[in-house]
């Protein structure tokens, strides 16, 4: 029988890097994402406002549905 390897990329914006460390690690200790990697944090202006863009991606655990 195949066994299907699926991937989240997700991208979002947060107000400072603490902000986007605390929900990487809210991720982590999700049951079903047993691998999240953060690929990059930026700092683009986004409407005047001083934010900062991440990009992270997560392997979703084999089996779920």
């Amino acid at each position: 029988m195949p066994e299907y390897r699926q991937t989240l990329t997700l991208v979002g914006v947060g107000r400072d890097n603490d902000n986007i460390a605390d929900y990487i690690e809210s991720l982590k200790n999700c049951a079903i994402l047993p691998g999240v990697e953060l690929q990059y944090i930026k700092q683009p202006t986004i409407e005047s406002a001083d934010l900062r863009k991440f990009a992270l991606t997560a392997r979703i655990r084999p089996g779920v549905d």
